[in-house]
């Protein structure tokens, strides 16, 4: 068998191998080929999907501009005219690509099948289209809140037939509707800092449902009011519309301070929806048209005394 040399033998040329001498660790053959592949594990558990919790913020200084007594956070509901009667209106008006809603609080006559046009320049994707008209069908009374489908840029007249109210309200109307996903408004949070020149701070504020279909049903799924000065000792109250059960501790009568200070914040917060509302109330289903409003007003202009200076709100839901 031939000998392995060592180092020295290759250097002194002293003997001969068969073979060349070289480092064992680096003997490696070829690749040979891949082996069976083994058996699949088993598959590991898997987690079950929690609920979407997400919120909407909306925020305002209302010191930086007069809007007037309210303000939308979400949605459009601004009026155009109040108290109106007659079979006809005829006075022009923008409706800023937006809907047409009537609120009918009484009729003086009344046939079966009233209805009423609203004639104008419509709009779809941005694309005017004149001298175009929609017809809603009313209520057998001929009482109620009435939407548009479509929306307009300018209307020029609005005539009814087989009925004539004697008090109606026009006004532009627009809703959110989380984007056509169904959810369900679980609470919500409102910081509003008072004025700082006054102890007469007041603030209402509203989450509003708003049904699908022309037939429109606003209904509140809150509507309180926080009155720095209000109650029967003048040092402040709140009013809670939607959920009057509610004990609320009021401040001392002793007390010369109101409720709500000049340059202080004021802090609602709500997160028993679910509990509240017992037949779904809460739900929101934008897949069908249902959608919401977010309105906060005073009882003094937006920007001025008696009002708050800066509004900012949270309105929590889970996805369906």
């Amino acid at each position: 068998m031939p000998q392995k040399c060592s180092a020295s033998d290759y250097t002194n040329k002293k003997k001969y191998c068969s073979y060349a001498c070289v480092d064992a660790n680096k003997l490696v053959g070829p690749e040979g080929p891949q082996g069976p592949g083994g058996p699949t594990g088993p598959q590991g558990p898997q987690g079950p999907t929690g609920p979407s919790n997400n919120f909407l913020q909306y925020s305002i200084n209302t010191d930086i501009r007069d809007i007037g007594t309210e303000f939308y956070f979400v949605g459009v509901n601004d009026s155009v005219a109040t108290a109106q009667s007659g079979n006809n209106y005829t006075t022009d008006f923008s409706v800023n690509n937006n809907h047409v809603y009537l609120n009918i609080i009484a009729v003086a006559t009344l046939n079966p099948s009233p209805s009423v046009t609203i004639s104008g320049t419509s709009v779809d994707d941005n694309v005017p289209t004149a001298s175009d008209t929609e017809t809603i069908t009313l209520a057998a009374d001929g009482l109620g809140g009435y939407k548009t489908s479509k929306k307009w840029y300018l209307v020029t007249d609005i005539s009814f037939t087989n009925v004539t109210p004697s008090n109606y309200d026009i006004s532009t109307f627009n809703s959110f509707d989380f984007a056509s996903t169904d959810v369900k408004i679980t609470g919500y949070s409102l910081k509003a800092l008072s004025d700082n020149s006054t102890n007469d701070c007041n603030i209402t504020f509203q989450i509003i449902k708003v049904n699908s279909g022309t037939n429109v049903q606003l209904t509140d799924l809150e509507n309180i009011t926080v009155d720095g000065k209000g109650g029967t000792y003048n040092r402040g109250e709140i009013i809670d519309t939607k959920r009057g059960t509610r004990n609320y501790t009021q401040p001392n009568i002793t007390t010369p301070d109101s409720m709500w200070l000049n340059n202080k914040q004021f802090v609602l917060k709500q997160s028993d929806f679910d509990t509240f509302f017992t037949a779904d109330e809460n739900h929101i289903l934008g897949s069908s048209g249902e959608s919401i409003l977010l309105k906060i007003e005073s009882s003094d202009i937006l920007d001025r005394q008696k009002a708050p200076t800066f509004v900012v709100v949270y309105v929590f839901y889970e996805n369906l």
